[in-house]
Parts: structure tokens; sequence; C-alpha cells
């Protein structure tokens, strides 16, 4: 399945039928209503949905007997297995209290029926979001679906600016004041009440630390990488599909498969010259594997008033928003598309776990540090006085405080490397994760648990300048290796002196100059895309940004990318109707 959508609200349920057939319009497909005393329960097929049943993949709803069922949305394994054995493995190891999260690996909302009892819940990283309205009258794991269904709402101060100035917003809030999605340690239990659950955390970071050579960290990563891209190779054979760029991530992802045995296909983005595409040429000529080159940059031949209907069709396939905002040239969707046909897609997102990814020195780090270093990309001056640049920050520290829960003092430094994957990894990449496992089959092995755990205690040593992720790379595929990556240099070796020093320099940049650094960048408006040029948004939205000019002076916006997630916020007020 692709969407769900519950609602215990009868006085909901034409709006939830207006919605379901939407969805419909724009590709997805219905595939079971389910009533029961309780609540009124919709599920939607992926947007590529395989209708041959002997393929395993069509499998993602296994009804049990006349009131009991199991189903998911997004990619989930059980076992090492997918369809329909992975559903009844877990149907059959489901209790009251859940399941044992350690057999499961996916990005994924598991929905199972047993013993009177409705179970919902998201992969254990939280990657997935169940979104919810006030009265928790309305479940789905869709944010349009709620956005299209709640009665009325209003616009969140700070999830509006997070969203704009990052791209995501964090812990349970949205840009909408009225819809949250559920924290990633809850659960849901449907009886003839609403309960709320807690389930272990299985990624606890403050434990002991054990002292490993380097070696011994190495052997013990892709221990763990082999082991779930074993799973991959038995489930789906040659038919993966995955990027491969310049850096560090897509060529583990590519040294993994090879090793587990796949023949997988490539794709790179960017035109000819590109770092990123020539490297990727280089690997797959070597290497003799197939290679997608796709230059998203490509302006494709649509008239402004096609672009209404463009939008809307975007609306739907990215949930109503997406990291760079949902405006664009409708070749976002198709590319999606295609590379998941028949395929599983692996995504090396968040594979920074191995490296320094904040360029943070070697010392201790505070939470207001922190949020400085990486989470002050905004521009004050673009805001309007509504903005409080103290309280910005303030509630990203809350945010972030919960996402890594209780321990240690805030200056351990193992409590600031697990900020990536519990935090940056949760809400940011697992962005994509919600929208590609809504197009297809995709998989994020970096947003794994099981890899996930214990990255925080690796040496900072062996992290730094890549030196863990290379060899990595090259105890895989000692071959593999010696390919020159985009940064000018292979990973059979350490970098040049001169590319170490240029790390060095950003490692101990002070940290209170970070965020001037954006403001510098983008201190003169930067030229727009055809897609957001007035002639293509006036079909859209009133270009006065009525809504939004309470939050944000426009024409100080400089940064195309924030322009487009605040037009993105536009058109969702303007759809709504909201305050």
């Amino acid at each position: 399945m692709s969407i769900f959508i519950l609602t215990r609200d009868p006085t909901l349920d034409k709006a939830c039928k207006t919605v379901s057939k939407a969805l419909c319009a724009n590709g997805f497909n219905k595939a079971k209503d389910i009533e029961t005393q309780e609540y009124s329960l919709t599920f939607l097929q992926k947007l590529i949905y395989n209708k041959d049943k002997k393929q395993p993949l069509a499998n993602t709803f296994l009804q049990i007997d006349n009131e009991n069922f199991i189903a998911y949305c997004g990619s989930f394994f059980f076992d090492g297995l997918i369809g329909k054995p992975a559903l009844k493995a877990c149907y059959n190891a489901f209790n009251r209290y859940g399941v044992d999260w350690t057999r499961c690996n996916g990005q994924f909302t598991l929905i199972i029926k047993k013993n009177s009892e409705t179970f919902i819940a998201s992969d254990s990283l939280g990657a997935t979001k169940i979104y919810h309205n006030p009265e928790k009258t309305i479940f789905s794991n869709s944010f349009q679906v709620l956005v299209d269904i709640i009665p009325q709402a209003e616009i969140d101060f700070q999830g509006c600016y997070e969203y704009a100035w990052n791209g995501n917003t964090f812990g349970e809030k949205t840009f909408i004041s009225q819809i949250k999605s559920l924290p990633f340690e809850q659960t849901i239990s449907l009886n003839k009440n609403c309960n709320i659950n807690k389930r272990e955390n299985l990624l606890e970071w403050n434990k002991p630390t054990v002292n490993l050579s380097f070696d011994e960290n190495v052997e013990i990563q892709l221990n763990k990488l082999r082991a779930l891209f074993k799973i991959y190779r038995n489930c789906f054979g040659d038919k993966i599909n995955t990027a491969l760029s310049g850096g560090y991530d897509s060529r583990l992802i590519l040294a993994l498969l090879l090793d587990a045995g796949v023949t997988p296909s490539l794709f790179v983005y960017g035109p000819n010259g590109d770092p990123d595409v020539e490297t990727a040429k280089n690997i797959a000529k070597g290497e003799d594997l197939l290679l997608d080159v796709v230059d998203k940059t490509s302006l494709v031949d649509m008239s402004p008033d096609r672009f209404a209907e463009q939008i809307k069709k975007n609306w739907a396939v990215f949930d109503g928003w997406k990291l760079s905002g949902i405006f664009d040239s409708g070749v976002d969707i198709d590319d999606r598309i295609n590379r998941s046909l028949s395929h599983l897609v692996i995504n090396g997102g968040a594979g920074e776990i191995y490296r320094n990814f904040f360029y943070l020195p070697n010392s201790n780090i505070s939470i207001k540090q922190l949020v400085w270093a990486f989470f002050s990309r905004y521009d004050p001056r673009a805001c309007t006085n509504i903005f409080s640049a103290i309280g910005y920050k303030q509630n990203l520290e809350t945010s972030l405080v919960k996402a890594l829960g209780s321990g240690a003092n805030w200056e351990d430094r193992g409590r600031s490397e697990m900020a990536y994957p519990l935090f940056r990894g949760r809400y940011w990449t697992a962005r994509d994760a919600a929208i590609n496992t809504r197009i297809g089959w995709a998989a994020f092995p970096f947003l794994e648990p099981s890899i996930i755990k214990d990255t925080w205690s690796i040496p900072f040593k062996y992290k730094e300048h890549g030196r863990l992720e290379a060899q990595m790379i090259k105890t895989l595929n000692p071959k593999l290796a010696t390919y020159k990556s985009a940064y000018g240099y292979d990973f059979s070796n350490i970098p040049s002196v001169a590319h170490r020093l240029s790390n060095w320099t950003s490692t101990n940049r002070p940290i209170w100059l970070r965020g001037y650094l954006y403001r510098a960048k983008f201190n003169r408006k930067r030229a727009l895309p055809f897609y957001l040029q007035d002639n293509y948004l006036e079909q859209i939205i009133d270009l006065s940004f009525p809504h939004m000019k309470r939050f944000f002076n426009m024409a100080l916006i400089n940064d195309p990318e924030v322009y487009n997630r605040v037009a993105t916020m536009e058109y969702a007020v303007t759809k709504k109707g909201l305050s």
C-alpha cells in the first residue's frame, strides 16, 4: 500500500471519499475499504502497482479471517521476507505489545487488527510519519490527506519558518498547527478507545563506549551492512536501481551490492561535464554496468496554462510538500516513476553517519552551538517582525533534545554525533523516503536502526576525511575504491594534503560565523527557474502572497529554494482557505 486514511468521526466520511477520489485521479488506486464499529479505513495502492499477484510486491495487505488483517504502507521487510510471507510471519509474531522491531526493516507504517484491537505504528526510527488532527479522530501517513480533510486550521509559526529555511519541520510539528505527527516512540491501539502507547527505543545513544580499533570498526559496520544487503538481494535479485555520484555514500552502496552478488542498474543526476556525472560514467564503464544520466535541470516544454495541472499532480504525488518545494517542471515525478518500475530503489541518504558531516571540531559541543552550526541557515532580513531568531533557535533546541532523549549532559560528543541520524536523518532524509515509498519500492539502508546503532561511538579520528568509509569501500571492492571521486582523489588512499587542509579549515571555522555565511551567499537575488517566474506562479497563487506575507518580506527572499517552499505553503493555505 501507499496511503492509509483512518477516521473515527462519521461526519468526516464524505470528505475522506472526496480526498480518496482526488488521489485516484492523480494515479493512485483504491485498494481496500474496511468498516468497523470503531473506524473507517481506506487503503490506496502505490503509484506504481504491480498487479501480477504472483509477484510478492503486490502483497501489501493480508486478510487473516473475517475480522483480522495485517497491512503496511511503504517498504516493509520482516525476518528478511517481503510480501505475503512477511505479513504472515509478522502477524503470527504480533502480540498486544507490538512486535520485535529488530526483526523489521524498511521505512513503513504497519497496521494490524488482531484480537479485537487495531494496532498502528511506524518504523522504529519514525522515518515514516503518522499524521493526526488534535482530536485524534483522523490518522494517515499522508500530510496532504489531513490538509484536505480537516475543517479548519491555521499556520504554525515555527513550522512555517522551519520548512522555509530547512526544507522540513522537526519533531511533531508541521507548518499547519492542527496537523501533527505521532512522536517516533509512540504507537496507536484502537478498540472502543484510542490509546497511545510507548515502545522500546532501539536507538539509545548513551551506552558505554567500547574502545575498538580502526579495523574492528570497519568490520563491525560492514557485517551489519552485508546482512542487510543480503536481504535486498534475496528479495529482489538484480532488480535493484541505485544512484551513483562522485561521493562516498553511493560508492559504498554500489560496493555492497556487488559484494552481495547483485548487478544493479545505475543512474546519476546532472549535465555532461558535471564531476558527479563524469565520475559515474567512468565507474560504470570500468565495471561494465548500465548507467542512466538524468539532467533534471533541462527545461521541459510546458506552457503556463498547463502548469496548474502539473502542480495539482505534484500536490498529490509529493504529499503536499517536498524538501525543495512542490513547484517544478514535472521532471521529478517522471524520473521517480521511471527509476522505480519493477525495481527496488536503494537510496544512500544519511550515509554521513560514517563521516564528520557537521564539520565540527573534536571537542565538546553544546546544543546551542550545534543548532547555530547547522540550523542557522536563515536570513532575518527576509522575515517580518513576527520572526524571533532567539525563539526560533530555542524551539529547534527543544526538538533536538527530545529527538535524542535523556542521558548524559549535552557536552558529550557522542550525543552530537547522534544528532545527524536521529534529527536530520529522521526528518530530512526521511521525507524523501516517505515520498519514494508511496511511488514504488524504495530502501534507505542508512536509516535502519540496526545500521545507525553505535555509529555515534566511532572515534572522531576514524570519521575525519572520510577515512572509515573509504576503507569500508576498499575492503568490499579494492578496484572500486581506485576510481577517482568528484573530490579529485580516489578512495584507496588518504586524501591529499590540500584536501585535508580544506577539511581542517571547515572544521575549525568559528561556529558563530556559519550562519552569516548563508546570508552572505544569498546577499543578492538569484535567478529563478521558469516555474517560479510570475507568468507561471500566477496560474496557481496570488502573487501578492496574501498569507505568507505575514511571515516573509517576499522581495527579500534571494534563495530560489526558500522562495519555492514559501510558494508551496501559500498554495496549501490558498487551497485550504486557512487563516
